[in-house]
């Protein structure tokens, strides 16, 4: 699912067969891969993951736009700025990579 229909990097939000009007890599569920590739012990995909979004637009400023890739039927430029990303960033790092764990009535590390 990397590079579906495109060559910068990142996952889609979808099978690009399934959305064909916006094939593009999306920095959100690129997250929730991460996640998983850490979870599995897949540590070199998950780097991969991160050092992409490091490289897109918005990246130095921490701003990254929800959807990088051409729209079939321009003008429409990437607009959306989504916080969101940053709250699966943390995810990732404190609860994945650290290892700060919520649990009822107590916090595991």
């Amino acid at each position: 699912l990397w590079n579906q229909a495109w060559k910068d990097g990142g996952y889609g939000r979808y099978h690009v067969s399934s959305e064909p009007d916006s094939p593009g890599s999306w920095p959100i569920p690129s997250l929730f891969i991460a996640r998983s590739y850490i979870e599995t012990g897949n540590f070199e995909k998950m780097w991969r993951i991160l050092q992409w979004l490091n490289t897109v637009p918005g990246a130095l400023s921490g701003s990254w736009f929800e959807f990088y890739g051409q729209h079939l039927e321009p003008p429409i430029p990437q607009v959306g700025i989504t916080p969101w990303t940053w709250a699966e960033m943390l995810i990732l790092l404190i609860h994945h990579i650290i290892g700060i764990q919520p649990e009822v009535d107590h916090l595991s590390v």
